[in-house]
């Protein structure tokens, strides 16, 4: 009897370790279990900061970008509307092979004194051809003149040989 109380206590305390053991086993994984999730959400939340301040970072990027694009079109406009060719200064098509040559391709029309002086040269030209036309109009007045006095000449002059003649 004392045997099988003692083989009963062995086993009852064989039995209180083994509960003792799984009840400390599933404790642990009940801690691990705790620890786990507090670890993912600790990694969850590191991951969400670590998106978001990439997202802002890519956010900051992105205005940044916008705002240099933005400059430099504007930097273009005004580049564009304050170029020699917008502007059409006539210096620009100035050649280096002479001061009276132009660049065809960047030539944008006449000064205000180029058409004066232009106009001037026209009516010269055209005083000068009015006085060629007049001269050559008195020298053709003056040639049939010459031409009608020899025919007058020649004329009385058959007049005369056939007076003479007969």
């Amino acid at each position: 009897m004392l045997e099988k109380e003692a083989a009963e206590k062995e086993r009852k305390a064989a039995e209180n370790a083994y509960k003792t053991a799984i009840i400390a086993r599933d404790q642990r994984a009940i801690e691990l279990d705790g620890m786990e999730r507090d670890c993912r959400k600790r990694l969850e939340l590191a991951c969400c900061k670590y998106n978001k301040a990439l997202a802002d970072e890519r956010g900051l990027q992105k205005q940044c970008q916008e705002r240099k694009e933005k400059e430099d079109s504007m930097a273009e406009i005004y580049n564009i509307l304050t170029s020699d060719m917008m502007t059409e200064n006539p210096d620009v098509a100035q050649s280096n092979l002479g001061i009276n040559r132009k660049i065809g391709y960047l030539y944008k029309g006449m000064t205000p004194e180029e058409k004066l002086q232009v106009r001037k040269m026209q009516q010269a030209q055209i005083e000068e051809t009015k006085a060629k036309k007049e001269m050559e109009k008195r020298f053709e007045m003056e040639w049939q003149d010459y031409t009608n006095g020899i025919q007058k000449s020649i004329s009385l002059m058959d007049k005369e040989l056939e007076r003479r003649k007969k």
